[in-house]
This record gives structure tokens, C-alpha cells and sequence, in this order.
């Protein structure tokens, strides 16, 4: 494993300070911070407010310059900038939770915070997301991680899995829907199921009626009860689909015999 030095975290922290400005207090936070004005460069990025500031408050506390260090303090304003999606604030407080600095360790946490960076690009958090992963993750996970990645349905829809019930990683159900989402455009109905009920549901995804319903109809239509159930009841209710109570009831049916037990219940509820 790499170990990060405090001199390269600080380099990681001072590529926020480097990027160019966009609200004015900003511009002026990082005048008055490079005439070594901390006072007023803290006022400012504080009247500012954005994640940018946020993050460079961070900065100052993690660096005690005009504050005292304080890295308890630096993680949090780290948390507020990287949870408004600030991609250097994520890889911050990754670099945070894997060194144990101002938090409690862990690993686990910094994956999570690297990922999101990732996903934005940065070449330095999927650099350090692998690393971390390969330390912390069993080796089944990066079988299934590995298998996946090369395209693998069946590794897709289990490291979905495992991310969506926790199974030998933190449970992560967005993550879990990405993966869910690879096996789907697949074929795979158990993820097309799993994928449409997360995204009528937003669990793990922005809500999506729409786009859920027409994953669980093509779970639906390749056979998959509980896809059956679920699409029925879209169509009686008209959530993602327009309302058509016959539609509905013809895919309870099909549900219910296959053995859905809710299938069955919906049905007796209507009086069929």
C-alpha cells in the first residue's frame, strides 16, 4: 500500500486553491489569502459559501493558517463541500478517512469518497479508489469486480449484489444500480427487475417512474414474477405507465401463478 505523506495530501489540498475562481467573495477570499490575509480570506470564503469555499475553509483548518489546526474541523467543512459534489473536497476527505486524519479511519469510507471523484474524472482519486479497493475488498468481490469490468453478466449482476445487501462490501445502493444497470442492458432479468424497482422506488437512483416501468415490463416479458407483480401494479395505478386496470390485472395473473404470494394478495383485494 502507499503511504501518503502529509506534504502530498497538503499538494492534493492545494489543487482547490490553484482552479480559477467563479464568485466574486471567491476571487476576493484568494486575493486576500495570497497577501497571507487569513482573516479576511475566511470571512470571505464563509460569506461566499460555495462548495469551492467550503472546501478551501477546509484548507485553512487542515493547514492552521489564521486558525488554529484542526483537522476534526477540516474534515467537516471537507464533508459539506464533497456532499455538494465538489471533487476535490471528495478526494480530501477520502485522503482524511484513509489516513485516519481528524476521523476515524476508514477504509471503507475513503472508497466510497474516491468513487465519487472517480466518476468525475479524477485520474488521482481512480488511481488511489484501485489501490484502496485491492486492500480492502475479499477476494471474491474482486473476482467478481474483475470479471465485470471485462463485460461478465453473471459478475455484474453478483457484484451488484453484494453491493445492494452488503455482502463483503459496504452496502452502496448506488452503486448497486450501476451494476444492476451493465447486467440489465444485457438481458439480464433479474437485474432489469432489480434496476427498474430501484429507480421507481429512487432508491440508490434519482426517481425515475418511466424509465423504471420499462425495465420491469422487459423483466416482465421475459417471465420474472416478481417483475410481473410490479409492472401489474404500475398499470394500476399509472406510475410510469397510463393507468389501464385490465393491463394490470393480466400481469397480477401471470404473477400470481407463478406463486407471487403479493400477486395473489392484489388479486383477492380486487375480488379476482
Amino acid at each position: 500500500m502507499r503511504h501518503i505523506r502529509c506534504g502530498v495530501i497538503v499538494a492534493g489540498l492545494l489543487f482547490a486553491l490553484s482552479t480559477k475562481p467563479v464568485f466574486a467573495d471567491f476571487e476576493a477570499a484568494e486575493r486576500a489569502l495570497e497577501r497571507e490575509d487569513y482573516a479576511a480570506a475566511l470571512s470571505l470564503y464563509m460569506a461566499d459559501g460555495s462548495p469551492r469555499s467550503l472546501n478551501s475553509i477546509g484548507v485553512m483548518y487542515y493547514r492552521g493558517e489564521g486558525v488554529d489546526k484542526d483537522l476534526r474541523q477540516a474534515s467537516l467543512w471537507f464533508r459539506k463541500a464533497a456532499e455538494q459534489g465538489l471533487m476535490e473536497a471528495q478526494v480530501n476527505l477520502a485522503q482524511l478517512y484513509e489516513m485516519g486524519e481528524g476521523v476515524a479511519q476508514d477504509l471503507d469510507e475513503a472508497v466510497t469518497w474516491y468513487a465519487k471523484a472517480a466518476e468525475q474524472g479524477s485520474e488521482e482519486a481512480q488511481h488511489d479508489l484501485d489501490r484502496l479497493r485491492r486492500q480492502v475488498e475479499s477476494m471474491k468481490i474482486r473476482w467478481y469486480r474483475s470479471d465485470a469490468e471485462r463485460g461478465h453478466v453473471m459478475a455484474q449482476y453478483n457484484l451488484a449484489t453484494a453491493y445492494f445487501y452488503g455482502e463483503e462490501v459496504k452496502q452502496d445502493h448506488r452503486e448497486a444500480a450501476k451494476w444492476f444497470r451493465r447486467a440489465a442492458e444485457q438481458g439480464n432479468a433479474q437485474a432489469q427487475f432489480r434496476l427498474g424497482a430501484m429507480l421507481v422506488s429512487g432508491d440508490g437512483v434519482a426517481r425515475d417512474d418511466v424509465e423504471g416501468a420499462l425495465w420491469l415490463s422487459k423483466a416482465a416479458v421475459a417471465g420474472h414474477g416478481a417483475a410481473q407483480f410490479q409492472i401489474g401494479e404500475c398499470f394500476l395505478k399509472g406510475t410510469g405507465v397510463q393507468r389501464n386496470q385490465a393491463t394490470g390485472v393480466e400481469w397480477l395473473r401471470k404473477a400470481a401463478a407463478q406463486g407471487n404470494p403479493d400477486a395473489v394478495t392484489a388479486l383477492k383485494a380486487l375480488g379476482l
